[in-house]
């Protein structure tokens, strides 16, 4: 007889395992790696209920829901992809930058349309009615003496 929480098995324990099923209200999934059932998967996969296994996620993502729902992002070939809503990108759209330690997009500061960190010194772009200071990455909503 299979192990609980493995439905179909060539051999005894929860590493012998073909098909997962539930056990007492507990989910099994058939890890991609192995023959065995487990109540969750590797990081880098999902668990799908619709056929009880453990699949892998999109490359870019770390983490993730389904096979087109990213929770995090990660490196990818030396590239950094960057988490925005549920997709990994490379670039993250105007008005945001891409956090490096989390691999996440992130708001400019109120001044800048679009910038390369969190400050209003790290600007590439000003708002309406804001001024990029020559020689600078700050934006301010006047010039200084001597720049128009």
């Amino acid at each position: 007889q299979c192990e609980a929480g493995c439905q179909s098995c060539f051999g005894a324990g929860l590493s012998a395992c073909t098909k997962c099923n539930s056990d007492n209200g507990t989910q099994y999934y058939l890890q991609s790696a192995s023959s065995a059932c487990a109540t969750g998967c590797e990081p880098g996969e999902y668990a799908s209920n619709l056929t009880f296994k453990c699949t892998p996620c999109n490359p870019v993502c770390a983490t993730c829901n389904t096979s087109t729902v990213c929770d995090s992002c990660q490196s990818l070939n030396g590239v950094a992809y960057f988490l925005n809503d549920t997709s990994c990108i490379i670039a993250c759209p105007t008005g945001n930058y891409g956090l490096i330690s989390n691999f996440t997009c992130q708001p400019c500061a109120t001044n800048c349309s679009a910038c390369f960190g969190p400050t209003e010194a790290d600007c590439s772009s000003c708002t309406t009615g804001y001024f990029l200071i020559y020689g600078s990455t700050f934006c301010n909503s006047s010039c200084p003496d001597g720049q128009y």
